[in-house]
């Protein structure tokens, strides 16, 4: 690279912080203005060195990763044949027993089993998950209907993640259409946004984002890059991915052809691996993250963050002075002294209550510390473990460009009843993002 194409990459990156940094400008503008600034950075490199691109995202492709593969899959051996189908048993529930034809049932039963463990593990971790992300985005309360929560565990077990996933999708398109019909026909409220796209400096912090979602997309690409060599699959090219002058990951290039062209088992294993690969790294990662929140637990600011009331979002370090739990005289007011420093009056009502509902700061996943590089490592493990949840959950979901697509046409071919599914999955994805357009 040229000086002039330092000075691009350097230009763009800082305007880019500069944009998403600013507390002046709408997120609308952000996202537009970024996106603009990135995708002609993406150009330039695309026309400069001839490189590659697909929907602004460059592609810069090398095999110098393919060793460094390749030792990591002979160092696994028959282990990673182990997590892939585990991976498999995850993704499919009890009918993974009939489609995993490739091992013995009794092989089949321990895959089952270990599956079984890693889902329990991750539906233990998924609240702290879900506390985690408060930080950024609107959370929305669980379902508390336990015929629906047991018709979901149902489906789940004896389909998988990839069952689930496709039972949500519809029922989530339901939901918010229902609330559509609400809003514009019957003056109801506004609904609610089911889907919101992860997007570093506009709503995840700029540089622990972009590391977290590298990490993530590496972890995966490899899982489905050893599974590609284990199985000796050629691997063409290994390489880095950029939005503009923006690192977005590392990329692994089988040859499709001689991939689809393998028996059912290596397919299934070679396309379970990616998601399976991120939903064992969620594990590790969330125990790292609770470890973090244990150690760290007394340099967290003190307060309480609120969740529902007048102050929805806010968070409050002291009422009257005192802590959260100051006791409060009936029918009188109390000064609330906010983050930032500025402080509002709330009526207290006959019982000595306020009419806002939280929680304590260093009691949540959801915190806030004044050092920042505790502030970095907070961030950094949280999205890198709820962004490997979600992500590998999500990605198992059957439409395209995802693998879950793959995963089922590998079990019902590409017939009708594929592209049924697929396309009506397409059209609910769309709904749910609707609420955000209106």
């Amino acid at each position: 690279m040229e000086l002039r194409d330092w000075l691009v990459a350097i230009v763009s990156f800082i305007l880019f912080a500069v944009i998403v940094k600013s507390q002046n400008i709408s997120s609308l503008v952000k996202i537009v203005s970024s996106l603009f600034i990135m995708l002609l950075v993406s150009f330039y490199y695309e026309k400069r060195f001839k490189l590659e691109s697909y929907y602004g995202m460059v592609l810069v492709r090398s095999k110098k990763g393919i060793s460094l593969l390749r030792n990591i899959s002979k160092a696994l051996g028959a282990y990673q044949d182990i997590l892939a189908d585990v991976s498999f048993s995850l993704a499919f529930g009890l009918l993974s027993l009939y489609l995993m034809n490739w091992q013995p049932m009794k092989k089949r039963v321990y895959s089952l089993i270990i599956a079984g463990f890693l889902f329990v593990t991750l539906s233990l971790l998924y609240p702290l998950a879900i506390d985690y992300v408060g930080n950024f985005f609107p959370t929305h309360t669980a379902s508390k209907n336990s015929n629906s929560n047991i018709l979901l565990l149902l489906i789940t077990s004896i389909g998988g993640l990839l069952s689930s996933m496709v039972y949500l999708a519809y029922l989530s398109a339901f939901h918010v259409l229902s609330q559509l019909y609400a809003h514009f026909f019957l003056g109801a409220v506004k609904a609610q946004q089911a889907v919101t796209l992860i997007l570093p400096g506009i709503n995840i912090p700029f540089f622990e984002g972009i590391l977290a979602l590298a990490i993530i997309l590496i972890i995966h690409e490899g899982g489905h890059a050893i599974l590609t060599v284990r199985h000796k699959i050629p691997l063409l090219n290994t390489g880095l991915v950029f939005f503009g002058s923006l690192p977005m990951g590392a990329f692994v290039e089988p040859d499709e052809r001689r991939l689809f062209a393998k028996p059912r088992k290596v397919v299934a294993r070679v396309l379970s691996a990616g998601p399976g690969f991120n939903l064992f790294s969620a594990v590790l990662f969330g125990m790292l993250f609770l470890a973090f929140l244990v150690f760290t637990k007394p340099f967290v600011l003190h307060g309480c963050y609120i969740t529902d009331g007048v102050l929805k979002g806010s968070i409050i370090t002291s009422i009257n002075g005192g802590d959260c739990f100051t006791v409060l005289q009936p029918n009188s007011s109390a000064n609330i002294t906010l983050l930032n420093g500025s402080t509002v009056q709330l009526p207290v009502d006959e019982r000595g209550k306020l009419s806002i509902e939280g929680y304590l700061l260093s009691d949540s996943a959801n915190r806030i510390y004044t050092n920042g590089i505790l502030a970095f490592f907070y961030h950094l493990l949280g999205l890198t473990f709820a962004l490997s949840l979600f992500i590998g959950i999500i990605n198992l979901l059957p439409v395209p460009l995802f693998d879950g697509d793959h995963l089922l046409a590998s079990v019902i071919g590409r017939g009708l009843a594929h592209k049924v599914i697929t396309y009506s999955l397409l059209i609910a994805f769309f709904i749910l993002l609707l609420p955000g357009i209106f």
